[in-house]
């Protein structure tokens, strides 16, 4: 059963879900070996939906609470107050996806 965040934002789902979660070491000792892991893996029109994704979620400038409850739904397991706070961890995933 899908939930509403998986409706409406399917690519970074995946990425959080599948790579940038409580075990996103499997990749790598960071978390940016995770990301561009899935950036590698993923079919390349599932890596542009997740930056599409991500441009728009950052256009919003919802701040680092909501932004905090966003990556939660997603199911992102990484702290993500290690990278200053869930605004700035967002944008280097989006660095990292272009990279």
């Amino acid at each position: 059963m899908s939930t509403g965040i998986q409706k409406r934002l399917p690519g970074l789902y995946r990425l959080f879900a599948a790579y940038v979660n409580q075990d996103f070491d499997v990749h790598g000792a960071r978390v940016e070996d995770a990301v561009r892991a899935y950036a590698t893996e993923a079919k390349p029109a599932d890596v542009a939906k997740a930056r599409a994704e991500l441009d728009a979620l950052l256009a919003k400038r919802l701040g680092d609470v909501r932004l905090d409850r966003t990556l939660d739904s997603l199911r992102c397991g990484y702290d993500w107050a290690k990278a200053g706070g869930a605004t700035k961890f967002l944008a280097h995933v989006r660095a990292l996806l272009d990279a």
